[in-house]
């Protein structure tokens, strides 16, 4: 191609920049794949009773969290034998135990909830609920949680039973009780039978491009131009 100054243009693909002592490195491996939901916290002892209570009662298991992330999703088995109405799950807050050294307790604070529709769970009969936050807690690795839940209609302890087993010598923590909407807990010879899971966090890497500049290499033909050059003016 002929310039309008009448000087030739050369073009250059990247070979040419490689050959010219240019080198151009794009550090920026492929994309991240998305996170996965991970267990962070359970309790898997050997089922023996069903803790029953009526609808103004709450139950909640505390737990220390494996992973940093948004808990997500957590899973009961429950018992439905009677009475209708939806399950509420909770995550809160714990705190360490006023009463029992070394144990952790519920608070008041809740940090995310979820409804579990009374459809959803079979009639007359036991079954393992899964129930996904819709906005899920943030949660920090060693951090003290709790999974609660209640039936507020429920009439009899047939209709809020939880799965757990008696008495609490299999986890951690035992299982804690409320009955003033979760002001104030009571711990309860038991561990509820349960699992929580986290999505943890994962940053993005970043896109970096980094020019590196070799030193240049002198062509035959410049030489050789030059050498002509030189003659030429010995002639004049």
């Amino acid at each position: 191609m002929i310039a309008r100054t009448g000087r030739r243009v050369r073009r250059f693909s990247l070979a040419s920049f490689a050959a010219a002592g240019f080198v151009v490195l794009a550090l920026g491996g492929s994309p991240s794949a998305a996170a996965q939901e991970t267990l962070a916290a359970s309790c898997q002892p050997t089922e023996n009773i069903f803790n029953g209570a009526t609808g103004d009662n709450l139950f909640a298991q505390p737990f220390t969290s494996q992973l940093s992330g948004d808990l997500t999703r957590a899973e009961l088995r429950l018992r439905n034998l009677s009475g209708t109405g939806d399950w509420i799950f909770q995550i809160r807050t714990a705190q360490p135990s006023i009463s029992i050294p070394g144990d952790l307790e519920p608070t008041p604070t809740v940090l995310a909830s979820a409804t579990v529709p009374d459809a959803s769970v079979p009639d007359g009969t036991d079954s393992t609920e899964s129930v996904v936050f819709p906005n899920p807690a943030a949660v920090v690795a060693g951090g003290s949680y709790a999974l609660s839940v209640t039936r507020p209609t429920a009439t009899d302890p047939n209709s809020l039973a939880v799965s757990s087993h008696t008495p609490s010598t299999e986890c951690p923590q035992r299982t804690y009780s409320s009955n003033n909407g979760g002001m104030n807990w009571g711990s309860q010879n038991l561990d509820t039978i349960f699992r929580v899971f986290v999505t943890p966090s994962t940053p993005v890497a970043p896109v970096t491009t980094v020019k590196k500049k070799c030193q240049k290499k002198k062509h035959k033909r410049s030489v050789e131009s030059a050498k002509k050059k030189c003659k030429k003016k010995k002639k004049k």
